[in-house]
């Protein structure tokens, strides 16, 4: 067996030994379908249709609130896909051009893409205080919720 032979092969097995690697890929009809499934729910600007493509697990199994009972916050509309950041990053505008993140996962137990969520549409800039070392800001409690945040991110 020649060499190109042999590295064909182990890159085979490597590939198979890691499903994560091989799993569904941001080109893929599954991921296009579900990102056509977030332009129809930014349209439709109803929270239920929001959430039913967002993580609702992991935001819940991280200690928020339902969804619910917070007020979904969206940037003015309409929202025009602008774009891939990455394979789990998509750019959309707004009618100002201001660019808007939306972060996917994908949850291999249900094999399906979903929406990250998040608690506001920007997070603060700056550098937190290490603990111990003066006056602890509180939690806030979390009132509003998100699949959008404002990009680029404020440093």
């Amino acid at each position: 067996m020649s060499w190109p032979t042999t590295l064909l092969s182990l890159g085979t097995v490597f590939l198979l030994a890691n499903p994560a690697l091989s799993g569904p890929t941001p080109t893929s009809p599954a991921h296009e379908t579900f990102l056509k499934r977030v332009d129809a729910a930014l349209a439709s600007r109803e929270s239920r249709q929001v959430a039913a493509v967002s993580d609702t697990k992991s935001w819940r199994e991280a200690g928020y609130p339902q969804l619910d009972a917070l007020k979904m916050i969206l940037p003015k509309g309409p929202l025009i896909r602008d774009g891939n950041l990455s394979d789990t990053s998509v750019l959309y505008k707004d009618p100002n051009g201001r660019s808007w993140r939306l972060t996917l996962q994908h949850d291999a137990e249900r094999d399906v893409w979903l929406a990250v969520i998040h608690s506001h549409p920007c997070p603060r800039g700056g550098i937190r205080r290490r603990p111990g070392t003066g006056r602890e800001e509180s939690r806030p409690s979390v009132e509003t919720w998100t699949i959008l945040e404002c990009w680029p991110l404020p440093m």
